[in-house]
């Protein structure tokens, strides 16, 4: 059997080393917030809505050998990086895909959504990522979008990219006259072929 964790977790490593350059002004801001899962309403999501994020990035991030994406505040980033830079058309498709999971949580197991078990969540998750019933195309795009947000606020947090991606720093270090032998090559570019 596949451990889809691991899979997964490879999957957004690589996607994050694309997305990890980016930033905007109030990005330090929302990473330093702690998770607003457990703790209440956030700025755009409200409790409930907190807690069926929470479970998303939970589901989608769990924590391995390195700190899942709760730990690392992706909820609250995501809930900060949406007012901030998203048309208010994005942050109500955000907000439908969140009501849907809960309801289909409910009508599927009885239960909220935040209360599923790991398998149960990955059922629903599954179901939402492909669009199939109860889910509409819409939702499953919308998901999509919030997965991208995920691996983006998950890879540019210190942890995620220091300790889970390679980091080097941009522009990155000068080192002026030193022996041609010690680099080994010269560099080029395929931009002038």
């Amino acid at each position: 059997m596949v451990n889809t964790a691991l899979t997964r977790r490879t999957a957004l490593r690589g996607l994050g080393t694309g997305v990890v350059w980016l930033s905007y002004p109030g990005l330090a801001a929302a990473l330093d917030k702690k998770a607003v899962g457990e703790a209440g309403a956030g700025l755009l999501f409200n409790q409930a809505e907190m807690r069926v994020l929470t479970m998303l990035v939970d589901t989608v991030l769990p924590e391995t050998e390195t700190p899942g994406g709760v730990a690392l505040g992706v909820p609250a980033f995501i809930d900060t990086q949406l007012p901030a830079c998203h048309s208010e058309a994005e942050q109500s498709t955000a907000r439908d895909v969140l009501s849907a999971v809960a309801t289909a949580s409910r009508e599927r197991y009885g239960k909220p959504a935040e209360q599923l078990s790991d398998s149960e969540r990955v059922a629903v998750l599954s179901t939402l990522d492909s669009g199939k019933k109860p889910f509409s195309t819409s939702h499953m795009w919308a998901f999509r979008a919030l997965k991208r947000l995920m691996a983006f606020g998950y890879f540019t947090t210190e942890t995620g990219a220091t300790e889970i991606l390679t980091y080097q720093a941009v522009p990155g270090g000068f080192k002026g006259s030193i022996p041609y032998a010690s680099v080994g090559t010269s560099w080029g570019s395929l931009a002038y072929y």
